[in-house]
């Protein structure tokens, strides 16, 4: 190590030849990153389109079964397996929610029989009529 001739208790520290070599390689490596995390969000945006256009499909088909079918009641499975989907990707699509308000409003309409319980779990007992 040299003195520094204004000061001579601070020395001058020789540049390390590998440093610039080093500096090169960490800006490769920050380069790449950056490339690799934008693959990777093109990748997420592509998916999410997929699943987008998968529902659209799923949803006209729901349509059109309950067009062919309108006698029958359908579960998330029965579409499931007539689609050739899974139940859960049923029950996201937009079909399936307005068929289910679609049921629920069916079922305000429509008495309950007697011994069901409503909403609220109460019993509605059957009346039955007194003999004396």
């Amino acid at each position: 190590m040299t003195a520094n001739s204004a000061n001579p208790l601070v020395f001058s520290i020789p540049k390390c030849p590998a440093e610039p070599l080093l500096r090169a390689m960490l800006d490769k490596i920050e380069f790449l990153t950056g490339e690799v995390q934008t693959l990777k969000n093109q990748e997420a945006k592509t998916q999410s389109l997929g699943t987008i256009s998968s529902r659209l499909h799923a949803n006209a088909l729901i349509l059109g079964l309950q067009v062919e079918y309108p006698d029958r009641v359908w579960t998330s499975e029965d579409f499931a397996k007539v689609i050739g989907c899974t139940g859960s990707a049923v029950r996201k699509t937009k079909a399936w929610k307005a068929y289910q308000k679609m049921l629920e409003g069916e079922k305000d309409k429509r008495p309950q029989r007697p011994g069901w319980k409503d909403k609220k779990g109460n019993l509605v007992a059957i009346d039955v009529p007194q003999s004396d």
